[in-house]
């Protein structure tokens, strides 16, 4: 049975003979560099489109509001939440996206006098979302992979 200090040795050997072998071999061989992957989940400034849409008491959004149920997803992304103190303004997005990414897709419908419908459904990208400080709020915000922030002030 060999013993500790044998088998310490031999690897102590082998890993000088490896090293030897690769300083020896290093300079003939060219680095090696692995070709450069495209994500299209990646958003460059280059190749990003912003979609904005947005709902104003009065321009495109009846004056009777009170209340607005939201159905947001977005797939793959991130979803950024604020409120403004802007007494007209109902909804505000914008959608970047890379060029190769589908667009926004958008919805409003008014329920009744005083409720409204919006529905923004995007596939891959970072929505923003600003909301008005004048109306009641509820639904949905979906993000299936990815993150949300919520900024939720004194507005």
């Amino acid at each position: 049975m060999p013993s500790a200090r044998t088998i310490l040795g031999e690897v102590f050997v082998a890993i000088l003979l490896i090293g030897g072998v690769y300083a020896a071999v290093s300079p003939v061989l060219q680095p090696f560099r692995f070709p450069e992957i495209r994500l299209p989940w990646i958003i460059t400034e280059e190749d990003g489109i912003v979609d904005r849409y947005s709902l104003i008491r009065e321009i495109n959004a009846s004056s009777s509001i009170k209340y607005v149920t939201l159905n947001v997803s977005v797939k793959f992304g991130a979803l950024n939440l604020q409120f403004l103190d802007t007494p007209s303004l109902v909804c505000e997005a914008s959608f970047r996206r890379n060029i190769s990414m589908s667009a926004l897709n958008t919805s409003y419908t008014e329920t009744s006098g005083e409720h409204a419908a919006v529905g923004l459904h995007g596939e891959v990208g970072e929505l923003n979302l600003t909301l008005g400080k004048n109306y009641q709020y509820d639904g949905v915000l979906d993000v299936r992979i990815g993150g949300m922030v919520a900024e939720l002030g004194e507005n």
